[in-house]
């Protein structure tokens, strides 16, 4: 096991599906720049409105899309893994055989910490399967954002510094 697999966080529902609207994103991205950079060049004879409109538009997809996609993979991932879990107990509790049991059950079943008679007890809901892109993925944009919130955070300390620098008080004539 590695060391991004050892982070919780990286491995709840949440997360994941963030990781796989980052993944989705890369295409997504390029294919609504590609559209806008086809639909400027059409107009680079309009007026800058409607230029600017379309401009507006693609970055309004650009920063929906990745939300959307955040929210439908999250949806479906907590219902997966919902199900997943129930046929786990199922499976523990003999009432399936492991024929009619999904994959993803079997994986928790086998991952699984303890069990006892009174059924399953182990990753509960946040068992989703997950690939190490995601992972890497989502490790890789909270860093980002952590590396430029410190960076932000340095210009505006420079600039308040810089607005007391070199002045005095005002005369009082």
């Amino acid at each position: 096991m590695s060391a991004i697999d050892q982070i919780r966080l990286l491995q709840e529902p949440a997360a994941q599906a963030i990781g796989w609207a980052l993944l989705q994103f890369v295409w997504q991205g390029a294919l609504v720049g590609a559209l806008s950079a086809v639909a400027l060049f059409a107009l680079r004879r309009s007026a800058a409105d409607v230029r600017y409109v379309v401009a507006t538009i693609g970055l309004t997809l650009m920063l929906t899309m990745p939300v959307v996609t955040a929210v439908q993979s999250w949806r479906a991932m907590t219902a997966d893994a919902g199900a997943a879990v129930a046929a786990a107990q199922q499976l523990v509790a003999g009432e399936s055989h492991s024929a009619d049991v999904p994959p993803a059950a079997l994986t928790i079943v086998q991952s699984a910490g303890t069990l006892d008679g009174s059924g399953y007890q182990g990753a509960g809901d946040s068992a989703v399967l997950t690939t190490p892109w995601v992972r890497i993925a989502v490790l890789a944009w909270l860093l980002g954002v952590a590396l430029l919130t410190v960076r932000l955070m340095a210009g505006w300390l420079w600039v308040q510094k810089l607005r007391s620098r070199g002045t005095s008080p005002a005369p009082e004539v």
